[in-house]
């Protein structure tokens, strides 16, 4: 068995920890430790973001206005995306950012 140190956040020692050697000696794995947090903190995420897109968006598709003799530009419907309250293009839409880590991965992290 191996003493380990114990500190608070002062960094004072406050006690000792006994553990077996095998956990006590081990060499961390800085680059799987890290790919297992990323993936228990992107696992955390609600990913409930969403805006509407045109199809989603009220409103009829009439034309605005007739397409020639008014002298202002050409346009379709108020839902189109350069509109004011028209749909948006590639906006946000749910999704799950979980991660699958394998079980022996998690295990030696």
């Amino acid at each position: 068995m191996a003493d380990i140190k114990i500190f608070d956040g002062s960094g004072q020692s406050t006690g000792t920890l006994q553990a077996p050697d095998k956990l006590a000696n081990a060499n961390a794995n800085v680059t799987l430790v890290h790919q297992v947090m990323v993936a228990e903190l992107a696992g955390a995420r609600q990913g409930t973001h969403k805006v509407k897109r045109r199809d989603e968006v009220a409103g009829s598709g009439v034309k605005i206005r007739r397409q020639k003799g008014t002298g202002r530009s050409r346009q379709g419907d108020k839902r189109t995306p350069h509109m004011r309250g028209g749909g948006v293009v590639h906006g946000p839409t749910p999704r799950d950012y979980s991660q699958n880590t394998p079980r022996k991965m998690r295990q030696s992290a």
